[in-house]
């Protein structure tokens, strides 16, 4: 289990063509809103639209793709401990 202090990071998911893609996102959603020192990473929102992040099965990454993912995980984590530490 992680300390009352740790940050927990989740991501949404963007899985087209199965059924539990919204169910799974709806989750991570509530899950993050009910939970203390939880954050929402909504790749499924930032990937919204960017056909061009996805290989032509529209799950894996292309080049472009994976630093928009890793660009969005870094924001978020550096904003929230920027919050908790004064830009440290």
């Amino acid at each position: 289990m992680l300390g009352p202090d740790r940050p927990l990071f989740v991501v949404t998911v963007r899985v087209p063509y199965v059924s539990w893609e919204e169910p799974n996102n709806k989750e991570i959603h509530a899950f993050t809103e009910r939970s203390e020192n939880t954050y929402l990473i909504d790749w499924y929102g930032r990937s919204e639209g960017h056909g061009e992040y996805f290989a032509g099965d529209g799950i894996h990454l292309t080049y472009e793709g994976s630093q928009a993912y890793v660009n969005g995980i870094k924001e978020v984590i550096l904003e929230v401990y920027r919050d908790r530490y004064g830009g440290r």
